[in-house]
């Protein structure tokens, strides 16, 4: 078919089709229309199948002939194809040579997209020899000058003008669900132009970590060599068309209004709570009081408005810890399996994702992109983080702010950016030396930041403790999974049902429940009293409980008022929170040599008995100080500290305590001095 018959069968066809839509968008100013493909394949089933072809030329023609209607701006309207057939849909893996330059769409999750920068689509020059005008149209990413004129003048022309468009990289993954067993990841750049770089199109459609269809066409993108001539090699771009998002996957997690007025009713049944429990992970025998911390993680509780424009955040984090071959991995997978988008790292393998993010070159332009981890991608979801003791230190200082802040920045190699990370925590960590150590900071045994593990809400130790009952029933459980006499059946718990409990999940998150006066009393009560309990007259007194502990209190409340559909939250739900919240301090937060609980075991990874002995070794080091002269002999120290109740060895881990904190510093072997 001929180019002018293209135009002329496009032009046909919009008129009798698209011509009052073409008017409403040209009114409200959107420079593009979208044409259902389905429709132009009923209709003009020849030019359907030139557009599968040769897209490019094709998709030119249709805008040329939009631009002979008798419409202001209509020469700047671009054409936009939805709905491809089904054969024009392919994989990011399985592309190749043969799909160069044809019409095919791609579905993927956005890992990561640019700042929208200026592209020149063409450019114009003049002859110095003969004042001849000539254009270029520039259609890769190297700019292009001509090189001769028709006067048969070579070498430098005068360049005039150029003609610039909005563009934009996105990078996009092939999705979970298309990725077969063995495959890796690919990744590819996807070049958006003119109306798809939109703010508002952007913010709708281009959500990090959001599944999209991508119709458009591969491009060849020739790879110049450092000595100025091109590489036998070249690397492909895909230029885009039209970019929708995928809803369809997440479905599955959403309720209709049937199933919100079912769950409403079970609601308010008896033993509904015990059966949302079962449903979570009945696979995992044991853990209660983890999966009712879980499960109310999974709802969350309510992001509240601060004072100008800083939230309380709703997300609850939490940590599991202690022995291996308990079921922290389990658990974590079981739940990042409960909500859309949520993402899953693990130790040193989440290198490539990373928690924060990073920079990455653009594949089509000069310059580098922000590239946001799991933290950002993971927004408005959960993260599940696997083995956190192995990660590095920058992802765990960017685990801090985000757990928190709910951002993250990324400010590498001239790129500034910043992406919101409302996203719930749930970590597992194994200790160092292999099994949990009550009497041990948690800091120290599994190598993480007490200012990380202070933003958890919850921590959950689970050990591996011999119990002849208990493993007697544990056995049986396991070994009645294992050869399939144990079943899940949804007639019995209707939240043995996957999808069911997605649903059921999503039905209460958005749900906004307020504080009765009751409720508030029972957490204030419960607060005050903790506070005071280890106040004691002379030395330091350790705090059970700190006003970050309350917050926690708050959100694990509104989250059980969710659960029940309450639009108040009631005393039985703050007492919910309580004990929970009871169960982790006194699991964790207790100093075994004094039997009470401090916070500051998490918090600081200092207790307030560490804080009253470090007191008293600093008193004798200014005593000595004033004996002896600056620098004092660490055996004087030992000699002077050394009781019935502390040891050399205690002292000498005093002494490199108080160097850590900066007080002391050893000025040669065996002699120290203060700062």
């Amino acid at each position: 078919m001929e180019a002018i018959d293209i135009v002329k069968r496009f032009a046909d066809f919009i008129e009798k089709e698209y011509y009052s839509q073409l008017l409403e968008n040209i009114r409200k100013d959107n420079p593009f229309l979208v044409i259902d493909f389905k429709e132009l394949n009923v209709v003009e089933l020849d030019l359907a199948n030139i557009l599968l072809e040769k897209p490019e030329e094709t998709i030119k023609a249709g805008e040329i002939a939009i631009g002979q209607f008798d419409l202001d701006d209509a020469g700047h309207v671009k054409l936009r194809f939805k709905n491809l057939p089904e054969v024009s849909k392919i994989r990011i893996v399985d592309s190749r040579v043969k799909h160069l330059g044809k019409f095919i769409s791609l579905v993927g999750e956005v890992s990561r997209k640019s700042d929208v920068y200026l592209d020149c689509v063409a450019a114009r020059f003049e002859c110095p020899a003969c004042a001849n005008i000539i254009n270029v149209l520039q259609t890769t990413g190297n700019f292009r000058e001509p090189t001769r004129c028709g006067c048969g003048r070579k070498g430098k022309f005068t360049l005039l003008e150029k003609e610039r468009v909005d563009m934009q990289e996105l990078t996009i993954i092939d999705s979970v669900e298309s990725v077969e067993e063995g495959d890796a990841y690919q990744e590819l750049a996807v070049v958006l132009k003119g109306d798809l770089t939109s703010p508002d199109f952007n913010k709708r459609v281009y959500n990090i970590n959001h599944t999209v269809i991508v119709n458009g066409y591969f491009e060849e993108l020739e790879i110049f060599l450092k000595s100025g001539g091109k590489s036998t090699k070249s690397t492909k771009i895909f230029i885009a068309n039209y970019v929708e998002p995928l809803l369809e996957q997440d479905k599955e997690f959403y309720p209709t209004s049937e199933e919100i007025e079912e769950f409403k009713r079970m609601s308010k049944e008896q033993g509904f709570y015990d059966k949302l429990l079962q449903g979570l992970a009945p696979a995992i025998y044991g853990h209660e009081r983890v999966k009712e911390g879980i499960l109310l993680q999974l709802v969350g509780g309510v992001r509240r408005k601060k004072h100008g424009n800083r939230f309380r955040r709703g997300d609850v984090h939490i940590g599991l810890i202690g022995d291996p071959s308990t079921g922290k991995s389990e658990l974590i997978l079981r739940s990042i399996d409960l909500l859309p988008r949520s993402m899953f790292v693990i130790g040193k393998g989440a290198s490539a994702v990373g928690i924060a993010g990073g920079v990455k070159k653009n594949s089509y332009v000069e310059g580098y992109t922000a590239d946001p981890g799991a933290m950002a991608m993971a927004n408005r979801s959960i993260l599940g983080i696997d083995e956190l003791d192995k990660f590095d230190k920058d992802d765990i200082d960017a685990l801090n702010t985000g757990m928190e802040q709910q951002f993250i920045k990324i400010d590498k190699g001239g790129v500034h950016a910043k992406y919101e990370a409302v996203t719930r925590v749930l970590i597992g960590a194994n200790p160092k030396l292999g099994r949990f150590d009550p009497y041990a900071p948690l800091s120290e045994q599994f190598g993480i930041k007490p200012s990380v593990l202070s933003r958890l809400d919850l921590i959950f130790p689970m050990k591996d403790t011999p119990d002849e009952i208990k493993d007697k029933k544990m056995a049986e459980f396991i070994l009645d999974s294992d050869t399939n006499n144990l079943s899940f059946n949804s007639e019995e718990n209707i939240f043995y049902d996957t999808n069911k409990l997605r649903k059921y999940i999503q039905a209460v998150a958005r749900l906004k429940p307020e504080f009765t006066e009751e409720a508030k009393q029972e957490i204030k009560n419960y607060y005050v009293k903790m506070r005071v309990a280890n106040i004691k007259e002379e030395g330091i007194s350790s705090v059970a409980i700190a006003p970050r502990q309350l917050q926690a209190l708050e959100r694990l409340a509104e989250a059980s008022a969710k659960i029940f559909f309450r639009a108040d939250i009631k005393q039985e739900d703050s007492k919910r929170a309580i004990e929970l919240m009871d169960y982790y301090l006194k699991s964790v937060a207790m100093d075994p040599e004094t039997g009470k609980v401090d916070i500051d075991r998490i918090n600081t990874g200092i207790t307030a008995l560490d804080r009253n002995y470090l007191h008293r070794l600093k008193e004798i080091i200014d005593e000595l100080e004033d004996k002896l002269g600056k620098t004092i002999p660490i055996e004087d120290i030992i000699y002077a500290a050394k009781t019935n109740d502390v040891t050399e060895e205690k002292i000498k881990e005093g002494l490199e305590k108080l160097k850590r904190i900066g007080d002391i510093m050893e000025v040669r072997s065996g002699f120290i001095s203060k700062i």
